[in-house]
């Protein structure tokens, strides 16, 4: 892989571990999964990478990187062995052979030959157990078993220590005395029988994983296994014996070579090789991962390591190798093995060798005869109509009522085998079913004696017979060596998911690792394991699955209940992947999960449950005895449940998946009838009990009466998945009911009477107290299906219950739910004289003590249930506790759940309900009479429902009185007092009032005995008694102003006005929030009494008291559900106001129309927003859906906060009006409302073909913009609500809104903009077509600035908007905005360029999409504009650029490719940067583009202007410039000015500027004669080496960016170089605004990176720095063409780096050393910590003194590297020299003395460099030879005077012979080009002297071969460019750099800080990045998208991680030792790792 590949891989491999959410985790794997597409050849190491993260620690890591072995292996393509067996069917076909193609490849004697010698044979459980089980952890706490050097006592306290510390009492022992909890007795092992089977309680010491993998890699059959060699066997042997002596005796002796546990991990992995792959050599570690050969399934390698991998002691490493496996197995499972590989008759392949292996590996008699009969026993149960002699109900579950399991037996062997068929028959004579108790005989399940082997009637060869092929034909030979081919795949296969199956199987056997889970436990290892043995059941050959299934049955019966978890797990998965076999399967899947569900330990009944969900239908499809037993068990499960048992949901959902299946119903329908009449008897199964007695009938499982209560308890658990199960069930069995009703059965009730009391009272409770979503929902449906119930129970338990529940629903805030009204639910009583079937089946435990354990449970648990009642009835249950629920939310659910119950009942009985809610609506509460209101608007809307055609809803029986009532409430308009003829307030606000009074008395009191305000006392009276709050208000303010007036008065005392004021203030606050609250609650109270009145239908003569409160509601009401209620009685009344004369319909619909204008932040407001810069200020442009989430309810704030809110309130309210209006009136809105059609078209004109102009004079015509914004914003508010019939008359409008979005007045421009946006959300197909059609092209009106700029406007908000859903239209939305990035207007830039940018990821998604409909032909399939878009994504799609003239230079390919690049940037009027790599050819591939260009506009005649272009570039390559373009280019056609010189000169050229059409100029000269420069309109504008315009502040940058140019270009080998600002910069130059501004820039992009940079960042902010880094390389990639020279240049010789390391000369070290303890380094330092101080805190305190200082110091020291004397000049001081003058001898010229070469180092490098290149030797010392292959050195140094010193006192002293010359700023510019000709053309110029500066940039030097750098510059961009001057097109040899550098010096540092700076540029612009092929296209959007929330989210988190971290970390209190335990993955994630349905979706793709 590339370099910037493989950096692209490790930051998606960074972000598999540290992504901060799991769905980016998971978008880094898939897009892992792109990187194994485009590079197949590096699967193998791609794979090493991601295995080391399925190793991780952390579980979202494992479970990331299994999903990226997922993505891999969905790419990784390999033809599967069903695929092969088709191709050969076809060939059997072509070749005229009918025979079937399973029986040619397997016929049934490979299979029963393979079969005999499966492992499956040899599978024993015991011996798989010796090796211990596979814990935890990785074993270290049985270390102390081989502890033998010590005394007990010692080993005691060591174990004691051990313990202490994993149980984390180490850390409590500061608070609490530890000492005590452990005891030695505690750790004395206990003598305990060993257990009947065998297998004790002892612990292998020695027993290591390598064992288990070992044992494991035996039992694995070894096909081809390559046999050792003599001398390796010899060696085993002897290893062995050493071994052994060591060895325990409880190690298992199985083969007869053992190895010893030091050897064990090298043969180990031996033996596995051998038995996957013969051929393959060992594995090693993981970094010997293969390639696997031609051919082969390219996988196998590496799953022999994670197979490897499956048996590490530590869980994770276990966890992630069976994750990976699953991966690979669920796509791969059919193509393991597969080999497509030629297999031609004579390439030496028999199948006869591979079987006589075979039966090589096991002795095996073949002549032993077995009769046919006894040949396999049975596997399919005959199809037999008759279910009574069906053979599962006679045979196998006649033992499902005892406590048997069920064994096939045959010679003692339990194996299930394939059905053998003889005569067409079913042969089961020999299948033995013997109900045998599990642990009577455990010997029989330990001793597993093999089957009789498979007879042999035939011969031998019979195994390798061919099929019958004429040999004499071609084809025919090819046919069969197709047949070779596919019986070799498909004996591979076989044998590999055989092979993977025994593994499985080990390693749920041996699995102990479980987790917690809300009191469940999820073993992640065995669950993953199970569910990779589901991938493989999904491609197993059916006999395969019976073996599995047998030995999945074996572990069913073991003691140990992991074991049993495991089994059962495994049986899931294959119930679910085999349905087809379900039928087949049953027989032994039922009597297994069975006994599992009567297991003693509850999480195996968990699962036990879980496998029979998917059984569902066929359990019920048995009928019969078989459904009644299971079904009766479930029911019996429940009642022996309590709290903590985690199989309730998973037997309550097996009931409802049983009772939910069709079938059912009829069953429960035909046993009830039959039942009635014949009395059946439930227990003919041997339910027999203890005691002998028979169960009640009525339990019949038919019979809901008796079984339903025991889902009570369960209806409030305190775990939201059992509450939830408990409901759905109840749910499940209603709806079983029902269909049973509706289909005409039953004239009974379909829910016993008898318990629907009960049933109705639990449903409420939970609307009462539930606050989960789900579980609301499903009780309400539940409660509407109650009501359906007969009227006759309902009023039963309307007359018991309905006081009662109104009480509970309108108790008021901070009240207790009164208990003795609430039904506390009790197990139903166990009866006495039976033991409950589910009373768990006794499994013999380990010892006698623990089963007596057993049986006391089950006493002690009735009297705990008592218990537990008692406490339930005593829990206080406060309304509002409950943060989570919505407290008016639960008032308006359960008194709505009663108004549905209320309308079932019959006008007898309705005083049950009239009776409560007249006391309710009586009541001076507020709260009650919303409750007794809700449930009257209930209640009617019900009946009205019912009866539509009737005009009132009205009940006949209904009392008058409370209608009446009801109307005397609206009259009430003062909040104070709201009951007619009662002077009191809300009984709520009592308290409050009180408050008040007292307060108002206080005051009173203060004012009276001060006596200052006699005189107002006198005029202003206050009855403190029975004072509103109005009056107090208006007192303290008269108060007030009296106060004010008598501050002059001196005589007054200062106490007492302070006393004054501060009670008045605070009688104020309490007034003010009395009066609010007041008048919420007023709202609140009278809306709903007047909506039920208006459901009522009996209306008033005047209109006002109900119209008022409604209108208020929608107003003001914070709640939304209560608005919801208001809005929906609001359309009531207009509906009915619609024939009414006079109607107040038009006024209403007025007024709620100009509500929706009511919100600033929706509707924009033009006397605010008057300009661009306001609304990109104020951020209008991000879209906000005012049709969305909107809050449920909305607290007022202060001050201007609390506008916006009402303001949002209103809106609101009044779109639930127009939603509720539509929902009312549907198609017929506007004929019966004709006033809202008139409010929609007030100014707005529908579309009128002819009259385009008239829409254009109406809209200027208007003076108020905002009345235009307000009837454009109820256009927005009604388009989401509205009926389908009615949105195209509303489409009419949008050419006038279109006309709007070109509006002059920007407010306008955004209203119309928004309303656009939110019509396309609902209406996306013909607005789309719209904008499209009509926005589109005022992008390019150039006569219309206000229309660019709304359109600009219009597709941000549309981007931003619909975000995915804009893919289809995005090609056609790209080009325009394409085409406006360099409009002249800024504000049209910016937002084009931000919709380009999100646009451009969705590109690649659009290639895939069927083109939009709606739109016109030519506009959907313009062809040119989806070629460029191609193009633009891939520029390898660009077609050759025909160059109009003819360059003198044959172009390579790749400079062809580039030229076609900027061909393309050309024509489409784009901007870019060419960053190829150092001397490929920039400035050829340029010149080619302006020659071409104006070739072409010479030809053209209608080109009447043709503008000159400018060459931009460094001073130094002008001269350059003009060279290469006379070298290459006609100068008919370019005839070049260099624009230099000094400045007269400069003006003396200008007059030939007319003469020219390009002018090359430098930098500097821009700089100067900007403004005469500008004054040019350019054709091309070629910035040469433009990073110098980086630095976006200088004044270069500044005057380049006046340039004004058609097509601009930036060429540059390295346009970043120091930090990512930089590349803004260049792009805004080239696009302004592309990027964002600078700060939008610095926050997306600088910051994230830069806080990524530093080694201690978060994982937050690397994954920020990531994510920041994948989207800026996205919307820059299409605008950069880089090519590397590795990559183009394959005749490039290579460019050799070498580092060389100098030691400082004593002198350097005296001076290095004198500066490091000098003042100046102190002084440096503190102005370093000011800067410091500075940056943090004001950023201004003399920030350039502090740098020009460090700098100056950092100069010093850098220069001191080089030479003493570029430090001392040619003065030394007296201190200095006197020192130096000691160290050197008492030299007396100091100066002199260091002109000496040996004071530098660096110079004497340099000579022996110049001598290794055989310059400068004396031509005598060489014996007459002269140097071989001359080479030519360029030397670069920082500063001029090195130059001079190598030149005088290396060359002119040393070296006389050295031929050199010298390019440095002193020569002037023009004359620089003349000394790089003079080099290149004179080969006898040994050297050339430069300075980085001046020779580093654009220069060709490849005359040179040899580099020498003596300095480096800390920008190591200019050091590359340096060397690239030799190692460039036109090199012939090996370039060698050579770079001096000093040791330990800070010249080390600068260039390990130079390889910091190169890796972030490679990073954004490297070849990798040329086209977005390589881009991560799928999941282009959602890394965009993180990017942008990472950003958001990131500066908060990041406090906040701080401050918890501080937190955990200090202190040593409880909390601090709990801060740092590792947390554990929480349940959402397990749930939605081991969802089976999600599993079963993948696994069938």
């Amino acid at each position: 892989m590339a370099q910037q590949q493989s950096s692209r891989l490790n930051r998606l491999l960074t972000l598999l571990d540290t992504g901060s959410t799991q769905a980016t985790r998971l978008t880094a794997a898939k897009q892992i999964g792109d990187i194994a597409k485009s590079h197949p050849q590096d699967l193998s190491s791609l794979l090493r990478k991601v295995l080391h993260h399925l190793r991780s620690k952390k579980w979202d890591t494992r479970v990331a990187a299994a999903h990226a072995i997922g993505a891999i292996v969905l790419n990784v393509k390999h033809p599967s062995l069903s695929e092969l067996l088709n191709s050969l069917a076809t060939k059997l076909g072509e070749a005229g052979i009918s025979d079937n193609v399973d029986e040619v490849v397997a016929f049934r004697n490979l299979q029963s030959k393979i079969l005999a010698n499966a492992p499956f044979r040899s599978f024993e459980m015991n011996k798989v157990l010796e090796f211990g089980a596979l814990l935890a952890s990785g074993g270290q706490e049985y270390d102390i078993l081989n502890d033998n050097s010590k005394n007990p006592r010692d080993r005691v306290a060591r174990q004691k220590k051990n313990l202490r510390r994993r149980l984390g009492l180490d850390m409590c022992e500061q608070f609490m005395d530890v000492n005590e909890m452990i005891r030695d007795e505690d750790l004395i092992e206990q003598k305990s029988n060993v257990p009947a089977n065998g297998v004790g309680n002892r612990l292998y010491a020695n027993c290591s994983p390598h064992h288990i993998q070992q044992f494991v890699s035996r039992m694995v059959p070894r096909v081809n296994s390559r046999r050792p060699s003599a001398r390796e066997l010899n060696l085993l042997k002897r290893k062995a014996k050493i071994s052994s002596k060591d060895q325990a005796k409880g190690s298992c002796e199985v083969a007869d070579v053992e190895m010893s546990s030091s050897h064990v991990a090298s043969t180990s992995k031996r033996i596995l090789s051998d038995s996957l792959d013969s051929s393959k050599a060992d594995i090693g570690n993981e970094d010997d991962i293969e390639p696997d050969g031609d051919g082969k399934w390219p996988f196998h390698s590496f799953v022999e390591q994670l197979i490897l991998d499956m048996f590490d002691p530590a869980w994770e490493i276990r966890h992630g190798s069976v994750m990976a496996l699953r991966e690979i197995l669920m796509l791969h499972g059919g193509s393991a093995g597969v080999s497509t590989e030629e297999f031609s008759s004579d390439n030496g392949f028999e199948l006869k060798d591979v079987l006589n292996k075979v039966t090589r590996e096991r002795e095996i008699d073949l002549n032993m005869q077995v009769s046919e009969n006894e040949l396999e026993p049975l596997r399919k149960r005959p199809k037999i109509e008759d279910p009574s002699k069906s053979f599962i109900d006679n045979t196998v579950l006649e033992v499902i009522g005892g406590d048997y399991d069920i064994n096939v037996k045959d010679e003692d062997a339990e194996f299930l085998l394939p059905p053998v068929k003889v005569n067409g028959q079913t042969d089961c004579s020999s299948t033995k079913l013997e109900p045998q108790s599990s642990m009577d005989d455990s010997t029989s399940h330990s001793e597993i004696n093999h089957v009789a082997e498979v007879n042999n009637h035939f011969e031998d060869k019979s195994f390798i017979e061919e099929p019958v092929i004429p040999k004499q034909q071609e084809e025919n030979l090819e046919v069969l060596d197709l047949v070779k081919q596919a019986r070799h795949s498909w004996i591979k296969n076989f044998e590999f998911l055989q092979d993977c199956t025994i593994r499985f199987l080990c390693v749920l056997s041996l699995d102990r690792f479980g987790d917690y889970i809300s009191d469940q436990v999820v073993a992640p290892v065995r669950e993953a394991c199970a569910q990779a043995l589901g991938a493989t059941f999904k491609y197993m050959n059916p006999s395969l699955i019976y073996e599995t299934l047998n030995i999945l049955l074996q572990m069913q019966r073991r003691p140990e209940w992991e074991i049993r978890h495991g089994s059962l797990l495994g049986i899931k998965y294959l119930v679910a992947v085999r349905q087809e076999m379900l039928q087949d399967l049953l027989g032994y899947i039922l009597p297994a999960c069975k006994a599992g569900l009567e297991d003693s330990d509850d999480d195996v009944r968990a699962v036990a449950a879980d496998a029979l969900i998917p059984a569902a239908a066929a359990i019920v499809s048995l009928r019969g005895q078989t459904l009644l037993s299971i079904v009766m068990l479930l029911w019996d499960i429940l009642l022996e449940l309590d709290d903590l048992s985690p199989s309730t949901s998973s037997i309550m959902n097996l009931l409802a998946e049983i009772y939910s299946q069709d079938d059912m119903t009829l069953v429960m329908h035909e046993e009830l009838s039959l039942g009635e009449e014949q009395n059946i008897e439930l227990n003919e199964m041997g339910h027999i009990e203890s005691i002998g007695e028979r169960r009640d009938v009525k339990e019949s499982p038919y019979a809901l009466s008796g079984l339903a209560p025991r889902l009570w308890p369960f209806t409030r658990h305190d775990i939201t998945s059992v509450r939830f199960s408990a409901i759905r069930t109840l749910e499940r069995l209603l709806e079983a009911g029902c269909r049973k009703n509706i289909s005409g059965q039953s004239k009974s009730s379909f829910w016993p009477s008898s318990i629907l009391g009960d049933t109705l009272r639990i449903v409420f409770q939970n609307l009462l107290l539930e606050s989960t979503e789900e579980i609301l929902e499903c009780s309400e449906r539940v409660w509407r299906l109650l009501v359906q119930c007969p009227v006759d129970d309902l009023e039963d338990t309307a007359k018991f219950y309905m006081a009662s529940w109104i009480e509970l629903a309108a108790t008021p805030y901070g009240s207790t739910l009164d208990a003795t009204k609430m039904f506390w639910p009790v197990a139903p009583p166990r009866k006495s004289h039976f033991k409950a079937a589910a009373k768990m089946k006794a499994v013999k435990l380990e010892n006698e003590a623990s089963s007596i354990l057993g049986f006391d449970y089950a006493r002690s648990s009735a009297s705990l249930e008592k218990q537990e009642d008692a406490s339930a009835r005593s829990t206080k249950i406060i309304v509002g506790s409950d943060m989570e629920m919505s407290v008016t939310r639960t008032r308006v659910v359960t008194a709505s759940a009663l108004g549905i119950f209320a309308s079932r009942l019959r006008e007898g009985s309705m005083q049950f309900v009239v009776d409560p809610l007249s006391s309710t609506l009586t009541s001076m509460s507020g709260v009650q009479r919303q409750v007794g209101s809700i449930v009257l608007i209930s209640w009617f809307r019900e009946t009205k429902c019912k009866a539509p055609s009737d005009g009132s809803g009205s009940l006949p029986g209904f009392p008058s009185p409370l209608k009446k009532w009801l109307l005397d409430l609206l009259a009430c308009a003062d909040p104070a007092f709201p009951t007619k003829d009662i002077f009191l307030p809300y009984a709520e606000l009592s308290r409050t009032y009180t408050k008040m009074r007292n307060e108002a008395s206080q005051l009173l009191h203060t004012v009276e005995t001060c006596h200052c305000f006699d005189k107002l006392l006198s005029t202003n009276k206050l009855n403190v008694e029975s004072v509103t709050a109005d009056e107090t208000i208006d007192f303290a303010s008269t108060l007030d102003l009296w106060n004010k007036e008598s501050a002059g008065n001196e005589s007054l005392e200062k106490q007492v006005f302070e006393d004054v004021e501060s009670s008045r203030q605070q009688l104020l606050s309490t007034a003010g929030y009395l009066k609010c609250v007041q008048s919420n609650l007023h709202i609140t109270v009278t809306s709903l009494v007047a909506a039920a009145v208006v459901w009522m239908s009996e209306f008033p003569a005047r209109l006002n008291p109900i119209i008022l409160p409604l209108m208020a509601s929608i107003k003001r009401e914070q709640e939304q559900i209560l608005q919801q209620i208001a809005a929906e009685a609001l359309a009531e009344l207009i509906a009915y106001c619609v024939d009414r004369k006079p109607s107040p319909n038009d006024k209403l619909i007025k007024n709620i129309c100009s509500l929706t204008c009511m919100d600033p932040s929706e509707t924009p407001q033009a006397s605010i927003i008057s300009s661009m810069d306001i609304v990109d200020d104020m951020d209008f442009l991000s879209s906000r859906s005012n049709t969305g989430k909107q809050k449920a309810k909305v607290v007022l704030a202060s001050g201007e906060d609390r506008s916006k809110v009402e303001g949002f309130i209103t809106r609101r309210g009044s779109e639930l009006a127009l939603k509720h209006l539509s929902l009312k009136f549907g198609g017929s809105l506007f004929d019966k409302l004709p006033k809202l059609w008139e409010c929609l078209t007030e100014v707005l004109v529908p579309e009128i073909p002819s009259d385009q102009q008239k829409i254009d004079l109406k809209i200027e015509s208007i003076s108020d913009p905002q009345v235009l914004i307000n009837n454009i914003q109820v256009v927005r508010s009604i388009a989401p609500v509205m009926e389908e019939t009615l949105k195209p008359r509303l489409l009419s409008l949008l050419p006038c809104i279109f006309k709007c979005v070109r509006h002059s007045h920007v407010a306008v421009r955004l209203a119309a903009s928004r309303c656009v946006m939110t019509m396309a959300k609902s209406m996306t197909t013909d607005v789309m077509a719209a904008v499209v059609e009509s926005a589109i092209p005022m992008l390019g009106d150039l006569t219309c600035i206000s229309g660019r700029q709304g359109a600009g406007m219009l597709i941000g908000l549309l981007v931003q908007g619909l975000g995915v859903e804009l893919v289809p239209y995005s090609p056609l939305l790209v080009v325009p905005l394409l085409r406006c990035m360099s409009d002249v207007d800024s504000s049209v830039r910016q937002s084009v360029t931000r919709s380009f940018a999100a646009l451009v990821p969705m590109l690649p998604l659009a290639r895939g999409v069927p083109p939009p409909v709606g739109l016109s032909k030519d506009l959907s399939s313009n062809a040119e504009d989806a070629k460029f878009l191609e193009q633009l994504l891939d520029n390898s799609h660009i077609d050759d650029y025909k160059l109009c003239t003819e360059l003198k230079v044959q172009l390579r390919r790749y400079q062809q490719e580039g030229i076609n690049w900027l061909g393309f940037l050309k024509r489409f009027k784009l901007h870019g940067i060419l960053c190829d790599d150092m001397g490929l050819g920039k400035t050829l591939q340029a010149s080619a583009i302006v020659a071409s260009d104006a070739a072409e506009r010479r030809g053209s005649t209608d080109e009447l202007d043709v503008f000159p272009s400018i060459i931009v570039c460094p001073s130094t390559l002008v001269g350059h410039w003009a060279f290469e373009i006379e070298k290459y280019i006609d100068l008919s056609l370019l005839s070049v000015l260099q624009y230099v010189g000094s400045a007269q000169d400069r003006v003396s050229l200008r007059e030939q500027f007319n003469n020219h059409n390009v002018i090359i100029t430098s930098y500097d000269v821009v700089r100067k004669d900007v403004d005469y420069l500008t004054q040019f309109s350019w054709n091309y504008c070629i910035l040469d080496e433009g990073h110098i315009i980086k630095n976006a502040k200088s004044k270069i940058t500044a005057a380049v960016k006046q340039l004004k140019a058609q097509h601009r270009l930036i060429l540059s080998g390295t346009p970043i170089q120091n930090n990512i600002m930089e590349l803004w910069s260049l792009f805004d130059f080239l696009m302004p605004g592309f990027l964002g501004t600078e700060r939008q820039f610095q926050a997306s992009y600088g910051k994230p990176l830069l806080a990524a940079r530093d080694p201690k960042c978060s994982a937050k902010d690397a994954e920020a720095g990531v994510l920041a880094m994948e989207a800026l390389h996205k919307q820059v990639m299409p605008f950069l063409l880089r090519r590397t020279k590795e990559e183009v240049l394959s005749d490039l010789p290579e460019k050799i780096i070498q580092d060389r390391y100098c030691d400082l000369s004593p002198v350097q070290l005296k001076l290095y050393e004198q500066f490091s303890g000098s003042s100046a380094k102190q002084e440096i330092s503190s102005i370093i910590k000011v800067d410091g101080s500075a940056d943090s805190g004001n950023a201004d305190v003399a920030p350039t003194k502090a740098s020009t200082h460090v700098f100056q110091a950092l100069q010093y020291l850098l220069k001191l590297c080089s030479h003493p004397l570029l430090v001392l000049g040619d003065k030394v001081t007296e201190p200095v020299a006197s020192d130096l003058a000691a160290m050197i001898n008492g030299c007396s010229d100091i100066i002199t003395e260091l002109h000496k070469v040996q004071h530098s180092p660096k110079l004497v490098a340099l000579q022996e460099i110049l001598e290794e290149c055989g310059i400068g030797s004396d031509a005598s010392s060489s014996d007459g030879t002269l140097s071989v292959g001359q080479h030519r050195v360029l030397i670069f140094a920082q500063h001029k005077a090195l130059l001079d010193i190598i030149e005088k006192d290396l060359f002119q002293a040393h070296m006389k012979s050295v031929t050199y010359m010298r390019l440095d700023g002193s020569v002037v510019p023009e004359k620089r080009f003349e000394i790089v000709k003079a080099f290149n053309s004179d080969p006898t110029i040994d050297v050339l002297l430069l300075t980085t500066h001046v020779g580093g940039l654009g220069l060709n030097l490849t005359s040179a071969d040899t580099l020498v750098f003596m300095e480096h510059d800390w920008n190591p961009m200019r050091d590359h460019q340096a060397m690239d001057r030799a190692h460039r097109l036109g090199q012939k040899r090996v370039v060698n750099v050579h770079r001096l550098i000093m040791r330990g010096t800070l010249e080390e540092k600068v260039m390990s800080l130079q390889k910091f700076k190169v890796s972030v540029a490679n990073t954004v612009i490297n070849a990798e990045n040329a086209s977005m092929k390589t881009m991560n296209t799928d999941q282009l959007l959602d890394l965009f998208a993180s990017a942008e929330t990472s950003k958001k989210g990131g500066g908060s988190s990041k406090k906040g991680s701080e401050d918890n971290d501080q937190i955990a970390g200090t202190g040593k209190g409880m909390k601090a030792i709990l801060g740092n335990l590792e947390e554990l993955w929480d349940q959402s994630q397990y749930t939605e790792e081991y969802n089976l349905s999600q599993f079963l979706t993948k696994l069938n793709g």
